[in-house]
């Protein structure tokens, strides 16, 4: 079980590490409609998991890859939609099966380059534990999907959320960590 434990907070996106990242006042400026993929994976490293996954879904109608589909799925992960992330997954076992991954680093953290069937398998493995009823036994990190306080901070566990709802959860998140 411990290689489960950092799965939650993985987001991927494979050469175009030369985009500038948006910050959530730049978003709320830009509209979340304007946002690209790219910028929406950088808003979720940030921590603004709700407005992110909203910028995913939307991609995800224009332009249908694994690749959006596995960071909509992570977004919904992160945002406490466990059912809505585990379909996702599940349709990426064989969807995501020709397509690797760059994995965001952390600050000072080196590449990771994974296939996403695989990190899909894994995913649904820590799903299904956390659906167990099993509480982690490692130490809290800030990418783990049992911490990351925007699941936490009283948004739908299923379902959508308006645009203004979104950045307003991402906001509630970043002052309980704050």
């Amino acid at each position: 079980m411990s290689a489960c434990v950092g799965l939650g907070g993985t987001a991927a996106y494979a050469q175009q590490a030369a985009v500038a990242p948006a910050t959530q006042a730049a978003v709320e400026v830009k509209s979340l409609g304007e946002v690209s993929a790219i910028e929406a994976v950088s808003l979720m490293a940030k921590g603004d998991n709700w407005a992110g996954t909203n910028v995913l879904k939307a991609r995800l109608v224009k332009n249908d890859t694994p690749l959006n589909r596995f960071n909509l799925a992570t977004g919904y992960q992160r945002t406490g939609r466990i059912d809505q992330a585990q379909a996702l997954y599940q349709d990426l076992l064989k969807r995501g099966r020709t397509t690797n991954a760059v994995e965001t680093p952390a600050a000072g953290g080196g590449l990771r380059v994974f296939n996403l069937a695989d990190e899909s398998a894994s995913r649904l493995l820590y799903i299904s534990w956390l659906k167990s009823g099993r509480t982690p036994n490692a130490p809290a990190s800030a990418d783990t999907f049992a911490t990351d306080t925007s699941a936490r901070v009283g948004g739908p566990t299923h379902g959508d959320v308006t645009d203004e709802q979104a950045l307003a959860l991402d906001r509630l998140a970043h002052e309980a960590t704050h």
